[in-house]
């Protein structure tokens, strides 16, 4: 359950920092350093070590106590 809500709220998190930049936030050399990188960064997180719909599955049927 941490593993998905961490996931969630770190892309939350770059979501609004590269809304609150505006388009100046796309640039790859531009004074927002890494965030392009970082923020595309966090697409990856919810694919690797289990999707987010895995994770939402497997929470799901221990709360329901359908099975391990």
């Amino acid at each position: 359950m941490l593993k998905y809500a961490g996931t969630e709220l770190n892309k939350a998190r770059h979501e609004l920092m590269m809304a609150a930049s505006g388009s100046d936030a796309l640039e790859w050399d531009g004074p927002q350093g890494d965030r392009p990188a970082d923020w595309l960064r966090t697409k990856a997180n919810s694919i690797e070590g289990g999707t987010s719909e895995i994770m939402l599955s497997i929470l799901s049927r221990r709360v329901l106590g359908l099975g391990a």
